[in-house]
């Protein structure tokens, strides 16, 4: 690389007493070293304050929140204190992988005179709460500069892009980018980047990403599934985005089958069989096989509860699926 490339690396915390010493560790063992390491601390209510403190003189930045401004206004405010040149948000339960920094600088320097505004790259997933790791499968098998637009063709599918394996370049941010409070925060911002830059990915792992009890993909439940679909329906009013309408519909259809799954699970028939309806009345056929699957376990599990023929009677009428 010709010249040092600043990269602000932020971790916005609240109660990380737990995991909180992983991340920070995780930054120091960079064999590329960073502009900065800010931590922002959310008014946490545990031992997060006395757990980062001496890394102060490591080098950290340490700020504390006087109130608690809410998990998406602390994301925000570590834009707003960072110096660098290009941004990293690191959760405080995740970890970066020891080349991360070295292996994004590499690239960041090859594509120098592209509008980049976004680099990603793959993440391991890990469900802290069953003790596995989760297959993230990316349509790409090498590195790829995307096209403004180019990005959103494929994540309108569905999202694969997780945080701790992206850095977002400053200027991104001064144009007045920010982050907004629904469950698809990060899904959101990388839809609006590739608006308006270019994304580049890089076909190497460089982070872990760690779902726990304390994710906001598990506690979320019915709110998650809710968010997302409302937040993808504003996103088709956008003219420019009419082309990926219909992915956006797999999409949404894809969250009203997981709602229905979840009102399932709960007991709660008549919202589970509502959400399927809604399911079914997108005009899609990419998922017609999913919702049917869905509803043999419905119907599986009622049997052995000696329903089932109630059930088949009040809840579903089957038709054959058109393979074409």
């Amino acid at each position: 690389m010709d010249k040092q490339i600043n990269i602000s690396v932020c971790i916005p915390v609240y109660n990380g007493e737990e995991t909180i010493t992983r991340a920070i560790e995780s930054v120091l063992k960079q064999t590329y070293k960073p502009l900065e390491i800010i931590v922002c601390d959310n008014a946490s209510t545990d031992k997060t304050e006395q757990i980062v403190k001496p890394y102060i003189l490591k080098g950290i930045k340490y700020y504390r929140n006087n109130n608690n401004i809410g998990m998406y206004g602390n994301w925000n405010k570590c834009i707003e204190l960072s110096r660098g040149d290009w941004i990293y948000l690191l959760h405080d339960d995740d970890e970066m992988l020891p080349n991360m920094l070295l292996d994004v600088c590499q690239s960041i320097s090859k594509y120098n005179n592209e509008n980049i505004g976004m680099i990603f790259g793959k993440v391991h997933v890990f469900d802290d709460t069953i003790g596995k790791q989760l297959v993230i499968n990316y349509p790409f098998n090498d590195d790829i500069l995307l096209d403004k637009y180019e990005l959103i063709k494929y994540i309108s599918k569905g999202n694969f892009i997780y945080c701790p394996g992206v850095l977002v370049s400053k200027k991104i941010y001064d144009n007045g980018l920010r982050f907004v409070d629904n469950f698809l925060i990060d899904y959101i911002m990388w839809v609006n980047i590739n608006k308006i830059a270019k994304v580049l990915f890089i076909n190497k792992l460089i982070a872990n990403y760690h779902l726990n009890n304390d994710s906001l993909t598990i506690t979320g439940g019915e709110k998650n599934f809710i968010d997302s679909i409302k937040a993808i329906e504003g996103l088709q009013k956008d003219k420019e985005l009419l082309p990926y309408f219909d992915n956006f519909n797999s999409y949404i259809k894809s969250n009203y089958i997981g709602l229905s799954s979840y009102y399932f699970k709960r007991g709660e028939k008549l919202k589970s069989k509502t959400a399927l309806s809604h399911a079914k009345s997108i005009k899609n056929n990419c998922l017609k096989r999913i919702i049917l699957k869905l509803e043999i376990a419905m119907l599986i599990q009622f049997i052995s509860h000696k329903l089932a023929l109630k059930f088949l009677n009040h809840n579903f009428h089957f038709k054959k699926i058109d393979k074409s």
